[in-house]
């Protein structure tokens, strides 16, 4: 991540002096030929295009930072519910048992009554 944040840095310091030098070219090659002139307009307006291009890839990554924050909390918080029913599920699974037994032994409880009936 600092690798990335330098690399900004330099790529911004490096568009800010390619501003100014064009502002600076542009202020003096005025009075010489109209083909300087359209150059340097040219190349200003590159670097205007390569500022926006980086402004909005800058805020698209942003957003998709939070966005992967946001599903990262909310993967979290699935995988603690998930946890909590596989815990669940298992307690419920062990009381069907012992629901199971206490109901064959009253199904065998009234078996037995029934033959001592007759």
């Amino acid at each position: 991540m600092r690798i990335q944040r330098r690399a900004a840095h330099i790529m911004l310091s490096l568009i800010i002096i390619f501003f100014l030098g064009d502002i600076i070219y542009l202020a003096f090659s005025f009075d010489f030929l109209f083909s300087n002139f359209l150059v340097s307009i040219l190349f200003f307006f590159s670097a205007f295009f390569v500022m926006l291009v980086l402004q909005v890839s800058l805020s698209l990554i942003r957003g998709l930072i939070l966005k992967s924050r946001e599903l990262k909390k909310f993967n979290d918080t699935l995988l603690k519910e998930v946890m909590t029913l596989s815990s669940s599920k298992k307690r419920l699974e062990r009381v069907k048992k012992i629901v199971e037994r206490k109901n064959k032994e009253l199904e065998d409880t009234l078996e037995d009554l029934k033959k001592k009936k007759k």
